[in-house]
């Protein structure tokens, strides 16, 4: 399996007594049984396609023969980092066919032959044009940017996903990595929100990057599938199964991370390689490539989940959500992609799909420990309580005597500070996000700071004596600058 820029597979062949000439008519016989598209041909020269020469996925073979060798190469035509070994497949292909037919044509025949392909040249300007364009990394870099024929929503999906990256570093003026904040409010899925009733957010978070980096790689895996993919899908059924895939992916993120926010189209793109993966399991693609294009595909899956395993920044859930529906997609789709069925199959199979994903998707809804809203309610009480507890403020104006204010004090004030505390405890154990955590320490301390200002002032009325302003002042700037302090932690 070739690995860089236009992965390639190459072999120099010995003639072995051959004439030139004879090597040549028989290396075009080979590349028109193997099925291959030529090109262009001349003296000494054969590229042939294995696919059409438009596609994308194909490889561009070449053969050069001169006095004393030939050399083969095949070449991945687009911007493909691995071949799955299908350039080696082809060099193994063409030298056993050629194997056979050097065993099968005579001498004679292939003088004739050879006199043949050479008039055939003369009369056919189609072949002997311009050589094609060899693939190379600088000339083909940006070939999947180019929308056209059966890869159209491919790039339309690269270039949507780059602008929107794009507007976000224009708009937030952040430098190339975004902040979680950014994040949430173009529409990256984090339970807190979405459980709130932004269920948008499950289809608006697969749109967004985080850093260039992640746009580049996430890009760079939809290419590589889409160009194989689309083709044998068609847009629309693309574009479902991505769509699919990407909202499953983020149904799992959200019941398997809590205070995450999940964002990126990793998890549509794996639904993408799930369903590939389950067609390669059938005979809708060619056995010779089966197996190159399955091993490729999982080293790239099993790498990408080990990375997520391993690294805390990966949401791995959302990956195994979309690969899981991609492959179930894959299997229910396969019936609609043998011989010519009707388009209504299509439509009933991706409906179905939808309806069992909602079901789904409100059952584990329902599952989920609603632990926000908990805490919204908790903060209410919070609320009251510290309005009880502060009425012993208004208490100390209406003239009472010494031993009712103190009674109010103990009795109101105290009390009701102490169990604010007892409840921003018992509110600490729920699962909260580290910033609730961290507010509930600031309420601590302001409801203790509290109590301590009261029992300084039931100490001093006890005592007879009266409280000491500088002191009671003291008190008011240090709680100012803990209500500060809870604020900016919310």
């Amino acid at each position: 399996m070739a690995i860089g820029l236009n992965p390639h597979y190459s072999l120099a062949m010995p003639l072995d007594g051959i004439p030139p000439t004879h090597f040549l008519v028989m290396a075009m016989e080979v590349a028109k049984q193997l099925g291959w598209d030529i090109a262009f041909a001349d003296a000494d020269t054969i590229i042939a396609f294995t696919g059409s020469r438009e596609a994308r996925d194909g490889e561009q073979v070449s053969l050069t023969v001169w006095d004393t060798g030939a050399s083969l190469l095949s070449q991945c035509k687009g911007y493909q980092l691995i071949d799955g070994g299908k350039n080696r497949q082809n060099i193994e292909q063409f030298m056993e066919a050629f194997h056979h037919e050097k065993q099968r044509l005579a001498t004679d025949d292939l003088d004739e032959r050879y006199k043949a392909l050479m008039q055939e040249l003369e009369q056919d300007d189609e072949m002997l044009d311009e050589e094609p364009h060899k693939p190379t990394g600088t000339t083909e870099l940006f070939s999947f940017l180019i929308v056209g024929g059966d890869y159209f929503i491919t790039p339309l999906l690269i270039w949507l996903n780059s602008l929107i990256y794009a507007l976000m570093i224009i708009c937030e003026k952040h430098g190339f990595t975004l902040t979680a904040d950014t994040l949430v409010a173009w529409g990256a899925n984090f339970r807190i929100e979405t459980q709130d009733g932004q269920w948008w957010r499950m289809l608006t978070c697969i749109f967004l990057h985080a850093s260039f980096f992640h746009l580049v790689f996430n890009m760079y895996a939809l290419y590589y599938i889409g160009a194989v993919l689309e083709p044998i899908l068609g847009r629309w059924r693309f574009l479902t199964a991505y769509l699919l895939a990407g909202i499953a992916g983020s149904m799992v993120s959200i019941y398997w991370n809590e205070f995450i926010v999940c964002i990126g189209a990793s998890g549509a793109i794996f639904g993408m390689y799930g369903l590939y993966l389950a067609l390669l399991s059938t005979n809708l693609v060619d056995a010779r490539l089966r197996w190159s294009f399955m091993g490729s595909i999982l080293i790239f899956v099993g790498y990408s989940l080990l990375g997520g395993f391993t690294n805390d920044g990966v949401d791995n859930a959302a990956h195994v959500g979309g690969l899981l529906t991609g492959i179930v997609l894959g299997f229910a789709l396969y019936p609609t992609l043998k011989g010519n069925p009707t388009g209504n199959l299509s439509v009933g199979i991706f409906a179905a799909t939808a309806v069992f994903m909602a079901g789904l998707f409100g059952y584990f809804f329902q599952q989920l420990p609603d632990d926000i809203d908990q805490y919204k309610k908790r903060m209410e009480t919070f609320s009251t309580l510290e309005a009880l507890a502060m009425e012993v403020y208004s208490y100390k104006r209406t003239y009472a005597s010494k031993e009712e204010v103190m009674a109010e004090i103990k009795n109101r004030g105290i009390y009701y500070w102490n169990e604010a505390i007892q409840l921003v405890k018992d509110v600490d154990t729920l699962q909260l996000p580290p910033a609730l955590h961290a507010r509930n320490q600031v309420l601590l301390k302001y409801s203790n700071l509290r109590i301590s200002n009261y029992q300084y002032i039931y100490d001093a009325l006890a005592q007879g004596a009266t409280p000491n302003k500088d002191t009671i002042l003291h008190y008011s700037q240090r709680l100012e600058a803990i209500m500060q302090e809870a604020k900016e932690a919310n």
